[in-house]
C-alpha cells in the first residue's frame, strides 16, 4: 500500500501518468529536496505546490489509499479527439488550466468580450492599422480585450497535448496554445479558432474546451461538431473576410512561385498570405507543395516567440508570488535571463 507520508510513493503516482520525479522536481522551487518533505509541514507544503502546479488534489494524495485526481472544471468537453482519449490528455490539460490560471492572475485589462468577426476584424484594421489580420493582431486584440493568450510547451518529451484550448475562470477566458509550430499562419488560425468559441459563446463561466488537433484533416467537410464548425467559420471570417477563399494553384506551380502568388493576393486582398496558402492546402490536400511553399514564405520562425513576449509585456508579475511566477515561465520558455 502507498505510504501517504512518503514523498517517494507520491512521486510514483505521477510518473505512473508519464510526469517522471525529474520533470516534477524541476517545476517545484530551487529550495526544494526530498528531506524537505520529511516533516509533517514540508509534506503539506510539497502537496500544495503539486496541487497549484500540476493541478492534483490535494485530499486524493493525502488519503489513506492515496491516489491521483486532476482538479479539472465540472464541465469538460474534448473537441476534435482522434489520437487520443480524455485520459491520456489530462495530464497536460490539467497542466495548461494551472499556467492559465496564473495567467488570468496576472491580467490587468478588464474584459470585454469580443465581438462577431467581422466586426472585429474591422476593429483590427481601423484602431491598431493593421494591413491585414496577423498573428501579432489577433494576440494584442485579445490581451486588449483583457484574455490572457499563452504557449505552453514546457511538457515533459512524449507527453500526450493538445493544439489549443479555452477556458474561463471567475468570469474571465484564457486561450491556451501549445501546437508547435514555427508558421505564423498556422498558429493564427488556431487562435482565430479559440476566439471563435469565445465569441460564440461555447464556453461558460467555470468550463473548459479543449481542441486535441487544428491539423490538415480539421476542416474536412461535414466533419466536426456544431461549435467545432462555428468557431472554424469565425476563424476564416477574421482572417480572410470571407469563409471561402476558393483560390487553386496549378500543379505545376512550384513553391517559390505559390509563396510569391500568395503575396500578390495578400497585397490586394489584405489576407495573410500564410493563410491564403493553408487555405488551399486544406482545401486541396496538396500539404506537401503548400508545406514547402509556407518554409519559402515565413521563415523568420515568430510565431511562439511572439505569443510569449506578448504574454511578458502585458502581465503584471507582482500579482503572483514567486513560485508560482517560476512555473508560468517555465511552462511558457521563458529564460531565466529574460524573466
Amino acid at each position: 500500500m502507498v505510504r501517504k507520508n512518503d514523498p517517494s510513493d507520491i512521486f510514483r503516482l505521477l510518473d505512473s501518468v508519464g510526469l517522471s520525479k525529474s520533470y516534477v522536481s524541476s517545476l517545484l522551487p530551487g529550495w526544494w529536496d526530498d528531506q524537505a518533505a520529511s516533516n509533517t509541514a514540508g509534506l503539506s507544503e510539497f502537496k500544495l505546490l503539486l496541487s497549484r502546479n500540476l493541478g492534483v488534489d490535494i485530499e486524493g494524495l493525502s488519503a489513506d489509499e492515496p491516489e491521483l485526481k486532476f482538479r479539472l472544471p465540472h464541465v469538460r468537453r474534448l473537441k476534435r479527439s482522434v489520437k487520443y482519449d480524455e485520459t491520456q490528455l489530462t495530464p497536460a490539460v490539467s497542466i495548461s488550466l494551472s499556467a492559465a490560471r496564473m495567467a488570468i492572475a496576472a491580467c490587468t485589462k478588464e474584459y470585454r468580450p469580443l465581438p462577431s468577426a467581422m466586426e472585429l476584424r474591422k476593429v483590427i484594421f481601423d484602431a491598431y492599422k493593421a494591413k491585414y489580420v496577423s498573428l501579432r493582431a489577433l494576440i494584442r486584440t485579445c490581451w486588449d480585450h483583457g484574455i490572457p493568450v499563452i504557449h505552453v510547451s514546457g511538457f515533459p518529451d512524449g507527453m500526450p497535448k493538445m493544439d489549443g484550448m479555452v477556458v474561463s475562470i471567475k468570469e474571465r477566458p484564457a486561450i491556451v496554445l501549445a501546437k508547435q509550430t514555427q508558421f505564423q499562419a498556422w498558429m493564427a488560425f488556431i487562435l482565430a479558432h479559440e476566439m471563435g468559441h469565445l465569441s460564440n459563446g461555447h464556453c461558460s463561466n467555470g468550463e473548459m474546451l479543449v481542441d486535441e488537433s487544428l491539423d490538415e484533416t480539421s476542416l474536412k467537410e461535414g466533419e466536426g461538431d456544431k461549435e467545432e464548425r462555428e468557431a472554424d467559420q469565425y476563424a476564416l471570417v477574421l482572417l480572410a473576410g470571407d469563409e471561402e477563399l476558393a483560390i487553386d494553384f496549378p500543379g505545376t506551380m512550384k513553391p517559390k512561385e505559390i509563396s510569391r502568388y500568395a503575396m500578390d493576393y495578400h497585397r490586394q486582398h489584405r489576407v495573410d498570405a500564410g493563410h491564403v496558402i493553408l487555405n488551399y492546402a486544406y482545401r486541396s490536400g496538396e500539404w506537401q507543395r503548400s508545406i514547402a511553399a509556407l518554409k519559402v514564405l515565413d521563415d523568420k520562425k515568430r510565431a511562439i516567440p511572439d505569443i510569449v513576449q506578448a504574454m511578458m509585456h502585458e502581465l503584471d508579475p507582482q500579482r503572483l508570488s514567486d513560485t508560482s511566477l517560476a512555473f508560468l515561465f517555465k511552462m511558457c520558455g521563458v529564460k531565466a535571463e529574460a524573466a
